[in-house]
């Protein structure tokens, strides 16, 4: 379902504004410092807004692993990574007029993969816009992924199969013994929280009385 992002900005400029296609800035998982490719990519942003003039809208955010306010802290951080670096490259500071985080909030399609839907999701949307306004209404229009059926932070899982309930030991002789094992319907009911993409821990316990914790691994 496509739909619109929108942000209202403040520029105290003058009236008349039109918004440009914007650039998008990747990270590394957990990551908020600009890798060798990326950092090129904001070096190109720099010369082109120095050029034209134009003034600028950097906007963070993250995919939905970690808590929403760490999410929130971590696009925050990447938007001021790339403002950072726009200023390092001689951008100036009046033309970078507003850095905001929106977290996890607005992922970004495609997500045919949770590998994909991850890594579109770190990153920085940079939108240019015509200087010369008092409000910047910035239109960018994605497809807006609420959620991705393959990951979940949070999994409950019930499990039923046949299993030992208990040993009953059968003493043969004075120094020999026959132990024999009662199989039964067993339950179990597990709990697990994704630390990321890949790994996630847990754990379950059944009606026989054992108890396990467990490390996931998706691939």
């Amino acid at each position: 379902m496509n739909k619109f992002l929108l942000f209202v900005v403040a520029l105290g400029l003058l009236f008349g504004a039109t918004a440009r296609a914007g650039e998008k800035v990747f990270f590394e998982t957990d990551k908020s410092s600009l890798s060798f490719i990326e950092k090129e990519k904001v070096i190109t942003l720099a010369e082109k807004a120095k050029r034209d003039g134009t003034v600028i809208v950097i906007v963070g955010n993250a995919d939905k692993r970690g808590s929403r306010l760490y999410n929130l802290d971590l696009g925050m951080r990447r938007a001021q990574a790339v403002f950072d670096a726009l200023v390092e490259q001689g951008v100036s500071e009046s033309q970078l007029v507003i850095t905001l985080s929106q977290g996890e909030e607005r992922p970004l399609a495609p997500a045919d993969s949770l590998k994909e839907h991850l890594a579109t999701n770190r990153r920085v949307d940079v939108v240019t816009v015509e200087a010369g306004t008092n409000t910047v209404i910035v239109k960018v229009p994605v497809e807006v992924v609420r959620d991705v059926p393959s990951y979940r932070k949070n999994r409950v899982s019930l499990l039923a199969g046949l299993g030992p309930y208990g040993l009953d030991k059968k003493t043969l002789g004075v120094n020999h013994y026959l132990v024999s094992r009662d199989y039964s319907a067993v339950f179990g009911l597990g709990y697990s929280r994704s630390l990321n993409s890949r790994f996630s821990v847990g754990l379950m316990g059944f009606t026989n009385n054992s108890y396990f914790i467990n490390l996931g691994l998706d691939f």
